[in-house]
């Protein structure tokens, strides 16, 4: 086992998912310094939508570009996606809902560390 792996394996838990935040962080900040690069008078709006499109990769169609500079409030702040998970969980505490929170956050805290752009949410909700 390497060092890296070791020691990321020794962490508890929530050390592991703050340093996937920090690395996230890390990589969201190269990219907007690289779009900021590419595109000098873009505005924090279309600099969002640049970012969002290249997180969804080749399946951004020219409609979903469209959507999401229209549609949608889009900044160059990039989200946390461990305080998205934290926000979900406690809603559906509050409200009673059983949840499960999978994909990266998961894998972060049961020591398979990776970064994500996204929180995986699978929730019970009771038929009416």
């Amino acid at each position: 086992m390497s060092l890296a792996i070791e020691t990321i394996s020794a962490m508890p838990p929530l050390a592991r998912l703050r340093q996937a935040a920090a690395l996230n962080r890390a990589a969201d900040a190269l990219a907007l310094a690289g779009l900021r690069r590419r595109f000098p008078a873009a505005t924090p709006s279309e600099l969002g939508v640049a970012l969002a499109v290249q997180r969804i990769g080749s399946t951004a169609t020219p409609q979903l570009r469209d959507l999401l500079a229209k549609e949608t409030t889009v900044s160059d702040t990039p989200v946390d996606f461990l305080s998205v998970a934290a926000r979900a969980a406690a809603a559906c505490d509050t409200l009673g809902i059983p949840y499960l929170i999978g994909g990266g956050v998961a894998s972060t805290v049961h020591g398979e560390f990776r970064t994500t752009r996204d929180v995986d949410l699978i929730v019970r909700v009771p038929l009416a």
